[in-house]
């Protein structure tokens, strides 16, 4: 009898226990708000200054805000997720050397650059620093020559740079001068190299 008695005292006591602890409040915390006026408690060491500030941001000399852009407001006109920057090697079949328009401009996010080849058929190549499921990717057309924009072409994937395997095909496609467009590919495993073949 006197073990059950006990047993249901003890859950009881611990129970009073937690509660109280959690209301404790020390006494110099409680006496040094009194005295200042603020509700404000910190790990400060009482002789040490109280905090004065409010959700303010660092600036510089000129005043500027030293966390501007980094709230997640910055301008971005890439693909969220975007595996550009694992791309270790691009090649193509033909490239504008002289006018700097290579294969390596088509993955530099600058939508001012640009690749060209004179050739009314042709590839360019992707070879990534690991594997990468492609789902989305996205040509943007040049300002210049409306003309020399692909209209047709095929989205592939290899895990060796030798068997490929078709994520999208597209034909028929027309741009407004320099405009972007994003595509959808088919779901694809995990590949090392991309290529796109073009025909115009």
């Amino acid at each position: 009898m006197f073990y059950r008695t006990s047993g249901k005292i003890l859950p009881v006591a611990v129970c009073i226990a937690l509660i109280s602890g959690i209301l404790y409040v020390p006494a110099d915390r409680t006496a040094s708000a009194a005295n200042d006026g603020s509700d404000f408690y910190s790990s400060f060491e009482t002789g040490d200054p109280q905090v004065t500030w409010e959700s303010t941001v660092e600036t510089d000399a000129q005043g500027n805000q030293l966390s501007s852009g980094v709230d997640g407001n910055a301008p971005f006109t890439g693909i969220p997720g975007s595996i550009t920057h694992k791309v270790v090697e691009a090649k193509a079949r033909g490239e504008n050397t002289g006018a700097g328009e290579v294969a390596g401009n088509l993955v530099d996010s600058d939508s001012n650059s640009k690749w060209l080849d004179f050739n009314s058929t042709s590839w360019v190549q992707f070879k990534l620093s690991e594997p990468a499921a492609v789902v989305k990717y996205a040509l943007t057309s040049a300002n210049d020559a409306p003309g020399r924009d692909p209209r047709n072409w095929t989205f592939e994937g290899s895990d060796d740079g030798q068997t490929w395997t078709v994520v999208d095909t597209r034909t028929n496609q027309t741009s407004a001068g320099a405009s972007s467009q994003t595509y959808m590919t088919s779901p694809m495993t995990k590949r090392s190299c991309t290529t796109v073949l073009i025909s115009h």
